[in-house]
């Protein structure tokens, strides 16, 4: 849901930094426990492996240290399908991504 909205928002190559933070407020909307930045970057990591994301790491210049950066690789549409089916996050899918589709 997290990579979905950043997608449809415009920000299709998005830093796990700001797709962490993204997680963070969805997880309070529904009202769950976040899992750990680690644990993050590692379902980053397998849906990249799975070639529903693709991850580029890129530095941030001398002294700056690397990004992951992730851009998502299938359609939106079915992702919002299967969202929304899910009674947990359904109604976060039908009242913050269904409106931004437009």
């Amino acid at each position: 849901m997290t990579f979905t909205h950043a997608t449809i928002t415009g920000n299709e190559v998005a830093e796990m930094k700001n797709l962490l933070d993204l997680y963070q407020t969805f997880c309070g909307h529904i009202d769950t426990n976040a899992i750990s930045e680690r644990r993050f970057r590692d379902k980053l990591n397998d849906l990249a492996d799975s070639s529903i994301l693709s991850e580029n790491t890129s530095g941030r210049g001398q002294g700056l240290g690397q990004t992951n950066q992730y851009e998502l690789e299938v359609k939106v549409e079915p992702v919002i399908e299967n969202l929304g089916d899910d009674d947990r996050i359904g109604e976060v899918v039908n009242e913050v991504l269904h409106p931004k589709m437009g």
